[in-house]
């Protein structure tokens, strides 16, 4: 299960970088993506765990 957790945030943590990597010369990095991607994949995984479905 831990691994699983580990996994995860070395995904998003992957995002990160590869968001700054992906801005175009010139313009702001959305720094807000990452984090509405963990937000969105906390409330997929709570409700993954609400319906039982680990």
């Amino acid at each position: 299960m831990g691994g699983s957790d580990e996994i995860k945030r070395l995904k998003m943590t992957d995002l990160e970088f590869a968001n700054d990597l992906m801005t175009a010369e010139g313009e702001t990095a959305d720094k807000a993506a990452p984090m509405r991607e963990r937000k969105a994949a906390r409330a997929e995984a709570a409700e993954r765990f609400r319906k039982g479905r680990l």
